[in-house]
């Protein structure tokens, strides 16, 4: 999961994440346009549904927050 997280956040960002503790936000890396296509592919690859209350700050301020969101609905569409 945090492999195919790392990828998707490259192929949209176009920047290369090697701490999943990095602040995405202050580093440049995301900002809201980013991640509305970061949402659209994590549905996509996880088969999972990213609802309005689960786009915050705290849901997409490093990569760490991001996988423990996906396993969070992921475990809740099983």
């Amino acid at each position: 999961m945090r492999e195919k997280i790392l990828d998707i956040l490259y192929e949209i960002s176009g920047k290369k994440v090697n701490d999943i503790e990095l602040d995405l936000f202050s580093e440049g890396i995301i900002d809201s346009f980013i991640i509305i296509n970061l949402v659209v592919e994590l549905e996509k690859a996880f088969d999972i549904s990213i609802d309005i209350d689960s786009m915050t700050f705290e849901n997409f301020c490093t990569v760490k927050a991001i996988i423990e969101m996906v396993k969070r609905l992921y475990g809740s569409c099983e």
